[in-house]
């Protein structure tokens, strides 16, 4: 995984984690126009970068920085290694709940710590971190029972939300595609990736947080002003071996 850090800065993308409270209430009536053109618009941040004129090839510098970062990393244990938001789902559970809690653990890591998340989704699995069980919990619950984590307020209402679009349009499964999971609400490109590899073990993107953006640039690897034009940027170039 091309994952350099344990902690999520505050640069990343709060849009990705709001959700109107008119689009909520619309969605559980039924009309999906709020959800679909909000979806539509995290597609098309997810895609923009690639309309631009990206430079195919790599860097002169990447192939002596990229052993450089192997061996540095192979030295040093990071809290990802361990309590990474894709290692939280319980492995002995069934594979629609295991699928669903690889969602929840990547929803409730933005702006969060390795250690909080892991906290916070202990606290779930004791609850009951199942599609049904999360639906049905009222959102001041869920709120208690994930308030270590950043945004607990907002996260609780998309998560009770993202479990119903599930019910609802997906049988109570978690969607196997980017498009599907960017409808979602507080799932953006990065949640996404991050989704479909540790739930589906489907490596179609790069994951890229603000530490991987910043590291690139100050290489000069690229030159991006956001983590999601740094991850367009780079799969442009960077062989899939490495994503």
């Amino acid at each position: 995984r091309f994952h350099f850090s344990s902690t999520h800065s505050p640069c990343e993308q709060l849009g990705d984690m709001a959700v109107p409270r008119t689009a909520r209430r619309q969605v559980e009536s039924g009309p999906r126009k709020v959800i679909q053109k909000q979806a539509a618009a995290k597609r098309k941040a997810a895609t923009s970068g690639q309309r631009q004129k990206l430079k195919t090839s790599p860097p002169a510098s990447w192939k002596a920085d990229y052993p450089i970062i192997q061996r540095l990393r192979a030295q040093r244990d990071a809290p990802v290694d361990s309590v990474g938001c894709e290692r939280l789902a319980d492995p002995r559970a069934k594979q629609a709940d295991f699928e669903w809690q690889c969602l929840v653990a990547a929803m409730l890591s933005s702006q969060t710590k390795d250690q909080t998340n892991a906290e916070a989704m202990a606290a779930l699995h004791t609850h009951g971190n199942t599609v049904a069980n999360i639906a049905r919990t009222p959102v001041a619950r869920l709120d208690k029972l994930i308030a270590k984590v950043g945004f607990h307020t907002v996260k609780a209402k998309n998560l009770r939300l993202a479990a119903r679009i599930c019910i609802q349009r997906h049988g109570g499964r978690v969607p196997r595609s980017l498009e599907g999971l960017l409808e979602l609400p507080g799932v953006g490109p990065k949640m996404a990736h991050l989704t479909l590899h540790a739930a589906f073990n489907a490596q179609e993107g790069l994951c890229v947080d603000t530490h991987v953006h910043r590291i690139a640039n100050a290489l000069g690897w690229i030159k991006t002003r956001t983590p999601e034009e740094t991850r367009v940027a780079l799969e442009a170039w960077l062989p899939r071996r490495h994503w």
